[in-house]
């Protein structure tokens, strides 16, 4: 073979010289068709009669009527020639007057025979390439047709590719060491494809025709093979030809459809083998050929997205319709347990289909750009992984009716134990973004991993999780991946697969500082280290790292020094090349934290300066980080935090960070957060042993808001303080509410640490840990209890409790990280630098305040509510609000109200509250009955004639009085539980108006404010 694809290009200049030498235009004449064929268009026939009394019309070949559209291949698309065009053809060995005998040719073509609308020259001489296209003009002006002339280099170079090469090597006698090397291509698809060159029999059995499939496969597949698409799909024909068995037949259609699409990204030349194909599938008995059926109907949608399709949408639409309905019908017919898989499979599978016909009524339709047939498997996934392609945005068939298949296809699977659940994963995978949200899909997915696991390993199907979880941050659904990421690492949580494990806690720690929980990453942190310690040094230093990141970022910066200095220390002893930025990526984040904390530090002074010194000092990189500025700003001005004042720095990551700087050098703890409409502060001692129980009731409150974010947990929007407390070991825990106000609802904490680690007292510690959790969720849920029952046993299921505490409870985590000496020489009496509870940062947008209906809402419902007030109030207040209604002040309040937002039904709620509350004192009733009495009295009507005074009706006195009665709207309306005592008036408002209607439900209603008019007889 010949390296060298100049010299291959050269030698078969040389041969085509010596067909002239030898006078061989026929073996000229055969190859310039052969390569028409192969390069051109595939609809050739050679001319026949005497050529010197001008039989063949001076065509050497032409090409032939066909309605079979994709005759032509590349270079004719490149050229210009359409699809079905008639091309005649001429070649000659002429060297002199070549101009005039090409005009020649090109004139008796014309003249004679039918009409052409292209024609292809070959000439063994070469023409200059002005020369040549002067020939080409002179076609056109003189016969309007086009002409495309290919001399003697052109079709050397066109013979030397190896998908053409045979075609020099079998009519130029070329020896066989002239055959180009192969670039990648297997040996055996070589042999295969020298054997299929040299089989000219028809393709009549199946056994012929998968052994040609396996070749057409790898053409498809690799790069190095498209070229030889088109031979594949040529020696295919005679296996599609009528009379074969049906099988045959089909799985020919079949192999010709997927070669179209995937080898050559054109299923026009296919379309009309394909609609034959889907046509007959619709009547199919067996299920796999109705599973074929699909996976077709799926590429040809692909085909449709990128213009090489003639079908309609409406066509895919039938198709579709019409698979799916043969699924049903033979789904009906209580099939065997894997059959049945099957077709529950494919009707998934149909469901997850391209909806064209929706797609095609939207503004950007279903359009795929760009070309990627000259890409590998791996290079897609690649591209994809490296967002160089990214996944087209289009409406589905059915992602719910997909769902319920599923559904029905795992309630069947443990009786079909050889079913192949593989596939199935990696399509859940690829649409998880869809179906994430669809009830069912976490049941699915469970059970397919646990398929997966058993017959093929844990390990694989935590590596499908964790691609679950890649394809959810692609499109920035974070809270939803990391479910899937701790999936995969719980299913690691073995010896064979322990580095792949650490790993994934390290990204589960990212996981939770990319949505602002950094106790919780500071939780996973510490795991990854402790898990890691003796394994993987290096990454022991990283999880250090991302444990001082955390803290860092909480403003907790006497931690984040020692744990930044203990990751450098521990990485510079034990790494290789440890100062390489880029390998080490997560030295610049340490090293930035660092100068930061030492340049406050020094600003601040005493006792912050010389304990960070101290701290610096003693692990020996204080020369080091000077060296590290010097460098990287080599005379430039300093970072922004070396040159401003204390306060001015403070201010700045306050607003940065969202959290004071220091805050763990203060008497008291604070770590605080926003998480779905809730400001949440976690308050203990800054003691070693608070410290430790107090950190992990705040990451194991993180873990569970966001494993129950996508839950709804109907949260009242307002803040939530917990005071925790440290029990000694074996201490049962305790909760109580404690003394609230309106805005702030609190809740007080003891948990006992973990004392001797036993798998009993992790059980136990981690279990108190949750119901404390839910405790402090519970206060500010105006769910049942039951419901938010029911949602924990969900969770538990989901393995919530290894979440709490992977690995080892954190406190554990804590002692063997935090040593109590290193913890009590801390600052741990100064005053905050700002104040810890007037700041937090902005939540995730996954973790914002609910939006959406809540809990309970009915439009109609609300609307009923309405109408009745509306019906009820005024009769109850005629006089007053007569009065009201003459009032030019009141007049006033009502367009102020008016203005803010409020509805008439509001301010007939609240000014009905006034003039009741002005004409009747309550006291607290001693009985039921005087409770009914009291009752009574307050809804009764006003007597004729004596209404309240209007003054009372002043815009603030509305305002409280629709306070007071909006937490009994929101308990009798919507069944709300509202538990935090005193009642948050406020926050049951806010919750009504942006999750119930509040400001936007009402009906049509006269002004019941204006008198109505009377009618005049």
């Amino acid at each position: 073979m010949v390296d060298d694809v100049e010299q291959v290009r050269h030698e078969i200049r040389f041969a085509l010289n010596q067909l002239r030498v030898r006078n061989g235009q026929h073996e000229f004449e055969t190859l310039t068709r052969m390569l028409a064929r192969a390069t051109v268009t595939r609809n050739l026939l050679p001319a026949t009669g005497p050529v010197a009394g001008g039989g063949d019309q001076g065509r050497d070949f032409e090409t032939f009527p066909t309605q079979l559209p994709g005759q032509v291949q590349r270079i004719g698309c490149d050229l210009g020639v359409p699809d079905r065009a008639a091309v005649g053809f001429a070649c000659t060995l002429q060297q002199d007057g070549l101009r005039g005998k090409v005009r020649a040719d090109v004139a008796e073509i014309v003249a004679s025979g039918s009409e052409v609308e292209f024609i292809v020259a070959y000439c063994e001489a070469d023409i200059p390439v002005a020369r040549r296209h002067a020939i080409e003009l002179d076609a056109m002006e003189r016969h309007q047709v086009r002409l495309a002339v290919f001399d003697g280099n052109a079709i050397a170079e066109l013979l030397a590719d190896r998908a053409t090469f045979w075609i020099a090597e079998t009519y130029l006698h070329l020896p066989a060491r002239l055959l180009p090397v192969p670039v990648d291509r297997p040996d055996w698809y070589e042999e295969d494809l020298a054997r299929w060159r040299a089989d000219g029999d028809a393709i009549d059995t199946m056994g012929r025709l998968l052994d040609l499939a396996g070749c057409l496969h790898y053409a498809c597949s690799a790069r190095e093979g498209r070229p030889d698409v088109p031979f594949w799909l040529e020696r295919l024909e005679s296996a599609l030809e009528p009379g074969h068995p049906r099988p045959l037949r089909r799985r020919a259609l079949y192999e010709c459809v997927a070669a179209n699409i995937r080898g050559l990204g054109d299923l026009t030349p296919a379309d009309d083998r394909a609609a034959e194909y889907l046509d007959d599938a619709i009547a199919a008995t067996d299920a796999q050929e109705l599973s074929d059926a699909s996976v077709i109907l799926m590429y040809m949608t692909a085909a449709l997205a990128r213009g090489r399709t003639r079908h309609a949408e409406e066509a895919f639409h039938a198709w579709n319709i019409g698979l799916s309905r043969r699924v049903e019908e033979l789904l009906n017919a209580d099939p065997p347990p894997g059959a049945a898989c099957v077709l529950l499979d494919t009707l998934g599978w149909l469901r997850l289909q391209p909806d064209v016909v929706t797609a095609n009524q939207t503004e950007d339709g279903y359009v795929i750009a760009g070309e990627i047939t000259d890409m590998t498997s791996e290079e897609l996934v690649a591209a994809v992984a490296a967002e160089e392609l990214t996944a087209v945005t289009v409406p589905l068939v059915d992602p719910e009716g997909a769902i319920d298949a599923y559904t029905r296809l795992v309630d069947i699977l443990p009786d079909a134990p050889l079913f192949p659940v593989e596939t199935l994963g990696k399509v859940l995978t690829m649409f998880t973004p869809v179906l994430v949200d669809i009830p069912g899909y976490d049941q699915v997915v469970d059970a397919i991993d646990a398929r997966v696991a058993t017959t093929i390993g844990e390990a694989t199907a935590a590596n499908n999780a964790l691609d679950r979880c890649q394809a959810l941050i692609a499109v920035d659904r974070r809270v939803a991946a990391l479910k899937q990421l701790h999936r995969a690492r719980n299913g690691l949580f073995s010896g064979d697969a322990r580095q792949q494990m650490v790993h994934a806690t390290l990204a589960t720690s990212i996981a939770y500082r990319d949505i602002g929980l950094y106790m919780a990453a500071k939780q996973y942190a510490f795991a990854a280290a402790y898990l890691s310690d003796n394994a993987d040094a290096a990454q022991h230093s990283i999880g250090l790292a991302y444990a001082a990141f955390a803290d860092y970022h909480q403003g907790s910066w006497c931690s984040a020094a020692h744990l930044d200095c203990e990751a450098l220390v521990s990485h510079r002893l034990l790494a290789e090349r440890p100062m390489d930025f880029n390998e080490h990526d997560w030295l610049t984040g340490a090293f930035f934290e660092l100068t930061q904390i030492r340049s406050l530090a020094r600003k601040a002074g005493d006792p912050y300066l010389s304990h960070v010194e101290g701290v610096i000092g003693r692990y020996r990189i204080g020369g080091f980080l000077d060296e590290l500025l010097d460098g990287a700003f080599e005379g430039r001005p300093p970072p922004w935090f070396e040159n401003i004042k204390l306060d001015d720095h403070v201010h700045r990551v306050v607003e940065d960070l969202g959290r004071p700087p220091f805050g763990d050098t203060t008497e008291i703890r604070h770590v605080r957060f926003e998480a779905l409409g809730v400001t949440w502060t976690v308050v203990f001692r800054n003691l070693y042993a608070d410290s430790a129980i107090g950190e992990r009731f705040a990451a194991a409150l993180q873990t569970v808001l966001a494993h129950l974010a996508d839950e709804d947990l109907g949260l009242l929007p307002m803040r939530r303080t917990v005071y925790v407390t440290a029990l000694h070991a074996g201490a049962d825990f305790e909760t109580e509410e404690t003394l609230s106000t309106p805005e702030e609802s609190r809740l007080s904490v003891s948990l006992a640490g973990v004392g001797k680690l036993t798998q009993e007292s992790a059980n136990l510690v981690t279990r108190d840990t949750l119901a404390a959790v839910m405790a402090a969720i519970l206060g500010v849920s105006t769910l049942s209890q039951e419901r938010l029952q029911s949602i924990v046993v969900g969770a538990l299921e989901d393995h919530l409790l290894t979440d709490i505490s992977f690995a080892v409870p954190y406190d554990v985590l804590w002692h063997s990280i935090v040593s109590e000496a290193s913890f009590d020489a801390r600052p741990r009496n100064t005053k905050p630098l700002s104040a810890p509870e007037a700041t937090s940062a902005e939540p995730h947008r996954e973790l914002a305040a609910p939006a959406n209906s809540g809990p309970g809402y009915d439009p109609d419902r609300s609307r009923e509510e309405i109408e009745h007030r509306y019906s009820d109030l005024p009769s109850r207040m005629g006089p007053t609000l007569d009065a009201l209604r003459d009032d030019s002040a009141f007049a006033d309040v009502v367009a102020t109200l008016r203005d803010e937002g409020w509805l008439d039904w509001q301010l007939l709620i609240a000014v009905h509250n006034v003039a009741k509350n002005a004409r009747h004192t309550f006291l607290a009733p001693r009985s039921p009955e005087e409770a009914r009495e009291l009752q009574g009295r307050f809804m009764a009507p006003e007597p004729d004639g004596d209404p309240v005074s209007t003054n009372l009706f002043t815009a603030e006195a509305l305002r409280k009085a629709l306070l007071t009665t909006v937490t009994l709207s929101a308990q009798t309306w919507w069944s709300l539980v509202l538990r935090p005592e005193p009642l948050p008036s406020a926050a049951v408002l806010e919750l009504l108006r942006v999750r119930y209607g509040w400001n936007e439900d009402d009906v049509d209603h006269l002004d019941p404010f204006v008198r109505p008019a009377v009618a005049v007889e």
